[in-house]
């Protein structure tokens, strides 16, 4: 977008199309995915630890964005 010297408005609304959001997804997907069978091929006690302990900061985090727009509404 760099090279192409679009506007930031062009930019915007490429970025928003329904295609990206996926593939930006499924591309974390594929990284997490990764990582969690490279820590099980040396321990799968530590696969199964990596594995409930960011479910856990997945449910904090989810938790902690509906607390605050939930704030954000309010003001």
């Amino acid at each position: 977008m760099y090279e192409l010297d679009a506007s930031v408005e062009v930019c915007d609304e490429a970025l928003n199309e329904p295609w990206v959001n996926r593939i930006t997804i499924g591309s974390f997907g594929c990284l997490v995915s990764a990582f969690i069978f490279l820590i099980g091929y040396f321990s799968i006690t530590a696969m199964i630890g990596f594995i409930i302990v960011s479910a856990l900061c997945v449910y904090c985090f989810i938790e902690f964005a509906a607390k605050l727009s939930s704030q954000r509404a309010e003001n």
